[in-house]
């Protein structure tokens, strides 16, 4: 049986979001403990970890359909020169991730993909909740700057 090439699509792109994902906020988590800023380095090694798992998801449902992960063109990973500019750097990453699942999740709901569509809809919900904690800490940051 041959593997939907639409669907490879979104599984092998959204490895490359996940692992470009891991790579920048191990790069926030590095900067934040070389600032002092230990609170937000514990936070982005958090984060680091549960990208880790959905990249565990998506290596998985890649070798149940017998392809080989693969990680072409990952996104760009910036050395942010402050927190408040990390949070923006991350919620514009998390927004193009999130656009991404919500269109893979769309294209298995109108193919009856029953197996992939739970899949991305339950990463998806982790990336809007992510999102939605980068929003919250950017706004308190911004109050406490003013």
């Amino acid at each position: 049986m041959r593997a939907d090439p639409r669907l490879l699509g979104y599984l092998t792109r959204s490895l490359s979001y996940e692992v470009g994902s891991v790579l920048q906020y191990m790069v926030d988590a590095q900067q934040c403990s070389q600032w002092q800023s230990h609170s937000y380095a514990k936070q982005f090694r958090e984060s680091v970890q549960h990208e880790l798992e959905h990249i565990a998801l998506l290596v998985d449902a890649l070798v149940k359909l017998g392809v080989s992960p693969a990680v072409p063109g990952l996104p760009s990973v910036r050395l942010c020169q402050t927190v408040r500019q990390m949070m923006y750097t991350n919620a514009e990453l998390e927004s193009r991730v999130i656009q991404h699942y919500e269109d893979a999740l769309q294209y298995c709901i109108r193919r009856g993909d029953e197996t992939h569509e739970s899949l991305f809809a339950n990463i998806l919900n982790d990336e809007t909740s992510h999102l939605e904690q980068l929003d919250s800490q950017t706004q308190f940051l911004r109050s406490t700057e003013d």
